[in-house]
């Protein structure tokens, strides 16, 4: 894709593709979620979390530029890159955690920063190091710090406004818990084309 990173095409191409693929997302998200509360039980199984996580994201590239994807194909995209994705969580998680300990604002900076690791992992068959360091390289000199901040805090703040629905009765609490299951293949999707557009 050989467009400039928009906010609005971010979200009206990510929610056109979302609509489109919608029950192939949906499927992989629902699998997802199912993984990562039975391999929560063990700690060894949380390590698989990064993988599960990653082959998501893998599928999400995948149907974004049109390529073959199906629903369970996320497994072997993720155990593709099973230690380059524990890796690059290891060092995230660090990272931001350490950040906010010290300041909140390093740890903000460090979590905008960092928004494509995954994406370049899986996508450009990039190091853990070389992560790192493009996805710094694109947010400053390709998307930009502020515009990339607002994409994240945008979704972030679609899944936050459900909450407006606790004041209903029941029906609030039904709304609120499968809202973001439901909202996730538009939301993921606009970040994915986020990605591609900054590329």
């Amino acid at each position: 894709m050989a467009n400039k990173p928009s906010i609005n095409r971010s979200f009206e191409l990510g929610f056109q593709i979302g609509a489109k693929n919608y029950v192939l997302i949906l499927g992989n998200y629902i699998i997802l979620s199912i993984m990562l509360i039975i391999s929560g039980i063990t700690i060894i199984g949380i390590l698989l979390w990064p993988a599960f996580y990653y082959g998501y994201y893998g599928s999400l590239i995948n149907v974004a530029r049109g390529n073959d994807a199906s629903i369970g194909d996320f497994f072997k995209i993720g155990f593709g890159k099973f230690f380059e994705s524990l890796g690059a969580s290891i060092l995230y998680i660090l990272g931001i955690t350490i950040g906010f300990i010290i300041l909140i604002i390093p740890g903000i900076y460090f979590l905008v920063g960092w928004f494509y690791v995954p994406y370049l992992i899986l996508d450009k068959n990039a190091s853990v190091g070389e992560a790192f360091t493009e996805s710094m390289r694109l947010v400053h000199n390709k998307s930009g710090w502020w515009k990339t901040f607002c994409v994240i805090l945008f979704v972030f703040l679609i899944i936050l406004s459900l909450n407006i629905f606790l004041a209903i009765p029941f029906l609030g609490i039904i709304i609120v818990t499968i809202g973001p299951v439901v909202l996730m293949p538009f939301l993921q999707m606009v970040y994915v084309i986020y990605y591609l557009d900054t590329l």
